[in-house]
């Protein structure tokens, strides 16, 4: 397996690529586990795709913005963070 968690993911789609229903239903079912995680990250494509475009729904930046994400489960073990993130 490719470690992931030392990858920095660079490829930009216009739309994301599909994952069908069995595949997320299997996901779901089955164990929460870092293995499994980087398993579904190597099989996967869409776990390394970043998806762009949508509409303008804001007219008060001007110029180039930076956005950033970051995986907020991370933060499961900091209880405000969790609380503050799940509402």
């Amino acid at each position: 397996m490719n470690p992931w968690n030392d990858e920095i993911l660079f490829k930009t789609v216009r739309r994301l690529s599909p994952v069908s229903p069995a595949e997320r239903q299997a996901i779901l079912e089955g164990p929460s586990a870092p293995e499994n995680h980087r398993g579904h990250f190597d099989r996967l494509e869409v776990l390394r795709e970043i998806e762009i475009g949508g509409t303008q729904r804001s007219r008060d930046i001007e110029g180039p913005a930076r956005v950033a994400f970051w995986n907020v489960e991370r933060l499961a073990i900091l209880t405000p963070a969790r609380q503050r993130f799940s509402s």
